[in-house]
């Protein structure tokens, strides 16, 4: 029983330390159309992080926002930002807040999505916190709807340089392994 409790518990500190590893550096997403590869960038004071393409800049953030930022060839920017708290249901807040809107998925996320020719806006749900990723583009081929979803979909928790070291790691592969003779506390 003491082993198989400390394999339990050693397989959610793997699940969890995999993504703690090095979240500042490239990361590529697979995607059914292509994917993309960016770097994690974090969203000031929401505790999440998200994938910024290669090439795009983040830009000193105005204090109402998460995250700013601007496409290689200047022709989208990006502004991220909590706009809404308490909120249980994405569709009903949808729906008593926004003007035309359609459901869709980003990543893990459920998302509604608003889109016109000079913007694309992703709205997901995170906890209670409705997060608004506006993509404001200079043409309708600056960046597709499906991309906007794509990078509003690699939100994820940020867990920041306070990651594990890697000989907690390694313990961690060696109780899932079965090597560890460690069963202090078990």
């Amino acid at each position: 029983m003491k082993r198989w409790m400390a394999a339990v518990l050693a397989a959610f500190m793997l699940i969890g330390l995999i993504g703690l590893a090095e979240p500042e550096e490239d990361f590529d997403f697979d995607f059914d159309d292509g994917g993309y590869t960016g770097e994690w960038v974090a969203l000031k004071g929401l505790d999440l992080q998200f994938c910024l393409p290669d090439g795009w800049t983040a830009l000193e953030s105005d204090l109402s926002l998460a995250f700013q930022g601007i496409s290689d060839d200047s022709r989208v920017t990006l502004e991220v930002g909590e706009i809404a708290r308490d909120v249980d249901d994405l569709p009903t807040w949808a729906d008593a807040n926004l003007s035309g809107y359609e459901t869709d998925e980003a990543g893990l996320y459920f998302a509604v999505t608003q889109e016109s020719d000079e913007q694309v806006t992703v709205y997901i749900l995170d906890a209670d916190r409705v997060i608004a990723f506006r993509f404001d583009r200079a043409a309708v081929d600056a960046i597709s709807r499906d991309f906007a979803l794509q990078i509003a979909g690699s939100t994820s928790e940020d867990w920041g340089d306070e990651g594990e070291s890697i000989d907690e790691l390694d313990d961690a592969n060696a109780v899932l392994a079965g090597d560890s003779s460690d069963d202090a506390g078990w």
